[in-house]
């Protein structure tokens, strides 16, 4: 289930808020890895690490990283004091967020008989690469966007190097993370609660949903993770909002269940 190994950092190839780059020695190769320093802490060069190897040695779409597991060479590391809800939960790796919706959250009082999102158009796609051209598009309308990313694909959002440049040009103007997914600007417990929280704290023109980057197929009608845009339509619908589907369409995949509309936006509106 997990392939594990022991390596020592040799360089930094990137960093941005919570996550980092490095080249690593594993068994007389250099390899790159992927830290989340929230999880691990603070990695340096010279570091010893325990590196998880499972999704390059599957060839799996990661980008060619592995990720560390954690640093030998950081003792411990201490809890900051507000949340206490918990993400990956039941894992070696489990977190603790303060989640919008909690008391210790400023704005626990807003959500707590909050139960409509007001009329505000949500593009729910199924894609983290939807994410770029809808921002592009509606930025160019001057409306202000908020995105809510379900825990379908990558649970990091530091992950997405989408998110990151689309924050950096003001094209997004908030970010919640749900479910497992964590990192954004707001923690929430699930996608109702996510909705309510991008509505009330960012009051964007636009909510666009969807999930992070990698999602999961195989080939099958109902075995793929972005099956979860029917049940977030219905989501939105429940409070009162306009929901939108984005649909897969291609012109380039040589699939043929995903050439012109793709199964999967067939699948979910059956």
């Amino acid at each position: 289930m997990i392939d594990i190994k022991r390596g020592v950092v040799i360089k930094e190839l990137f960093s941005r808020s919570g996550i980092a780059g490095y080249l690593v020695k594993i068994e007389d190769k250099e390899e790159k890895c992927i830290a989340y320093p929230d999880l691990t802490g603070e990695v340096k060069v010279g570091d010893e690490v325990i590196v998880n190897t499972t999704a390059v040695k599957l060839n799996l779409g990661s980008g060619g990283y592995h990720y560390i597991l954690a640093n030998l060479n950081v003792a411990s590391k201490d809890l900051s004091p507000e949340g206490h809800i918990m993400k990956l939960r039941y894992t070696p790796m489990q977190l603790k967020v303060l989640s919008v919706e909690e008391q210790d959250s400023p704005y626990h009082e807003d959500l707590v008989a909050a139960d409509s999102i007001e009329g505000i158009p949500v593009l729910v796609g199924t894609l983290h690469s939807m994410l770029a051209p809808l921002c592009l598009q509606l930025g160019q309308w001057g409306l202000k966007v908020a995105y809510v990313m379900t825990d379908g694909a990558a649970l990091p959002m530091a992950f997405s190097n989408t998110v990151a440049e689309l924050k950096n040009k003001n094209l997004l103007h908030g970010t919640v993370t749900i479910g497992h997914a964590f990192g954004g600007d707001l923690e929430a417990v699930n996608i109702y609660s996510g909705l309510l929280a991008a509505k009330k704290v960012f009051n964007p023109d636009v909510i666009i949903v969807a999930m992070g980057p990698g999602i999961v197929g195989t080939g099958t009608k109902w075995g793929f993770t972005g099956v979860e845009q029917g049940e977030i339509l219905n989501a939105v619908d429940t409070l009162q909002g306009v929901p939108i589907c984005v649909p897969r369409i291609s012109f380039a995949d040589s699939r043929d269940r995903h050439k012109g509309v793709s199964h999967h936006t067939l699948t979910v509106l059956s």
